[in-house]
């Protein structure tokens, strides 16, 4: 969030970009973060967040039994308190974080094209993502908002991007990608259709 506030104030710095139209864009987890930058930063005059997530509580333990919730609670604990105690910090594989099987399959292939992305990951990252509720801020941005979804996506499933329309205020709008699955959206017709819809809004509200 503070590098994306940073990036609005060094383009309000440039001559050839106008500091009053300031529009965001993020799409999966960066629209979470646009969301909430939008809430806080009024330079921020329209936002588009596409493929994204309403709660991080319902992404990371929405599926779990009490049973399995249990488990990930007392193993966040401790791994806080040996971060803070011993300063030793957990890291796992981003294969051991991802849970769904469309984004194992993107990263196995993302993993071959660029295999710097093999890092580890610490753990609290979990913790940071349950806490991280894009639908509490949401009512609070006060620029035009456009969420696009995707009907058959199982990362972010697209009753979240519903729950997000259905909190935002006027004007707004939801675009929905039939038939699309999250990483289906970045290519193809779904992506000719999401970013027509973007251009579209921009032309509009910016």
């Amino acid at each position: 969030m503070a590098d994306i506030r940073n990036a609005i104030t060094f383009l309000q710095t440039l001559a050839e970009i106008d500091p009053e139209r300031i529009a965001l864009w993020g799409s999966s987890f960066g629209g979470a973060n646009a969301i909430r930058v939008a809430a806080l930063d009024k330079r921020v005059k329209t936002l588009i967040a596409q493929l994204t997530f309403a709660s991080g509580k319902r992404m990371v333990t929405g599926k779990m039994n009490a049973e399995d919730l249990g488990k990930l609670e007392a193993t966040l604990k401790k791994v806080r308190e040996r971060g803070v105690t011993q300063n030793k910090v957990l890291r796992l594989n981003p294969d051991q974080i991802i849970t769904d099987e469309d984004s194992k399959a993107f990263f196995a292939e993302a993993l071959k094209l660029h295999p710097e992305l093999n890092v580890k990951i610490p753990f609290l990252t979990l913790q940071h993502i349950i806490e991280h509720n894009p639908e509490d801020d949401i009512a609070k941005v006060e620029c035009a908002t456009l969420i696009i979804g995707a009907a058959q996506d199982i990362v972010c499933p697209v009753r979240e991007s519903e729950i997000l329309f259905e909190r935002a205020h006027q004007p707004k709008k939801l675009v929905i990608l039939e038939g699309c699955r999250h990483y289906e959206a970045y290519d193809g017709a779904p992506f000719e259709k999401g970013a027509a819809e973007i251009v579209q809004w921009l032309s509009t509200h910016l």
